[in-house]
């Protein structure tokens, strides 16, 4: 079959026109957007397993910034480990509307490797590692099934958005109440909304400088369950057992704003203006989302 190529005699040189996008919150700071039923490069049916690469919908816009990097080499990856998905320790599924739930048992003890992050390219981690002067805007959309039935701000806080080691400078520790205090540098804003530990939809966003991030090999994700780090410290592991959240992932979000030049308000209204269309509103692409009860894993 043949096929006909059409090649325009022209160029755009008028720096003024607007970028297209495979999303609006997207922009030439843009490193990491993980939406799991994108229109631009959905995930495909059923749950995910070890492995799994998760699209980046801001490869392109990364790939500029980074320098280098291609559709695959600045995707995600999530990781499964231990027993979570054994039904007794923990379940992971898709909810009705696609996100990825995973309910953690809070009868049943986890041991170090037992979880599931969705964990950030290489080499969007050395990136920021690399940028210590940078500010950085990170948000999530999720859905809490089961809260964590501890005090929020005491040690039994475990990590669901976390690009640090343990609790050290983390960008967002959930659903601990110091969540938007950086244990080194200032924020420069954060929303939460409706509440860190309620049922139901949530959106989280906040604004570090990179000197405040300390990431390690294994938990730099945007989302965390259970404990999958084969490292996770015993006493705080303990600590925590009996008391893990439970949620849905739908998406989440990392830019540099110092490359964009965007400010946390501007980025987060739009973010957050996009959230309710996608997820509080009816209609709305997340809203209404069905999913298996976290009791049937006590």
């Amino acid at each position: 079959m043949t096929g006909l190529k059409m090649v325009l005699p022209t160029s755009f040189t008028d720096t003024s026109l607007s970028v297209l996008h495979d999303d609006a919150i997207l922009s030439s700071g843009s490193l990491m957007l993980v939406d799991a039923i994108h229109s631009a490069n959905p995930w495909a049916s059923g749950v995910p397993t070890n492995g799994f690469a998760i699209p980046n919908i801001a490869w392109k816009e990364a790939a500029a910034l980074l320098g280098s990097g291609t559709q695959s080499s600045l995707a995600g990856q999530l990781i499964v480990s231990g027993s979570i998905n054994n039904n007794t320790k923990g379940k992971m599924e898709r909810s009705g509307k696609g996100g990825l739930h995973v309910i953690v048992s809070q009868a049943t003890a986890l041991t170090s490797s037992d979880g599931v992050v969705a964990n950030l390219p290489q080499a969007i981690r050395t990136y920021i590692k690399n940028n210590p002067t940078h500010s950085y805007y990170f948000s999530a959309w999720d859905y809490v099934t089961r809260i964590q039935p501890g005090t929020v701000n005491s040690a039994n806080g475990i990590a669901l958005y976390d690009i640090s080691a343990g609790n050290t400078g983390a960008l967002l520790v959930m659903p601990r109440t110091d969540v938007i205090v950086t244990t080194s540098g200032a924020s420069s804003g954060s929303r939460v909304a409706p509440s860190l530990n309620a049922a139901g939809a949530r959106y989280i966003s906040q604004a570090v400088p990179s000197s405040s991030l300390n990431l390690d090999t294994q938990t730099e994700g945007g989302a965390i369950w259970g404990a999958p780090s084969s490292t996770y410290n015993a006493a705080v592991l303990a600590s925590r057992n009996n008391l893990w959240p439970s949620s849905i992932m739908y998406r989440y979000y990392l830019e540099d704003l110092t490359v964009s030049g965007r400010s946390f308000a501007a980025v987060d209204a739009l973010d957050y203006a996009l959230y309710q269309a996608a997820v509080t509103t009816s209609g709305g692409r997340y809203n209404g989302d069905t999913f298996t009860s976290p009791t049937t894993v006590p």
